[in-house]
């Protein structure tokens, strides 16, 4: 038996060059990439960081993961 999951993971650059990653579980099927480019501005916008800022859009993938139960 397998189980598939699937994440949304947007990633940020931030002012001290590094990256930061946010993962969303089990994003819509019909998501576009219009609508996750808008949220990543706004999540920018928000300027949560309190250890880091937020400066752009580095990227965003779906990643799908099998597991497969061995024992």
């Amino acid at each position: 038996m397998s189980d598939i999951t699937e994440r949304l993971a947007m990633l940020f650059n931030t002012n001290e060059g590094k990256t930061f990653t946010f993962n969303l579980e089990d994003p819509r099927p019909d998501l576009t990439t219009k609508e996750v480019e808008d949220n990543m501005n706004a999540f920018i916008d928000l300027n949560l960081g309190s250890k880091f800022s937020l400066s752009g859009i580095k990227g965003a993938n779906v990643i799908v993961t099998t597991k497969q139960k061995l024992i």
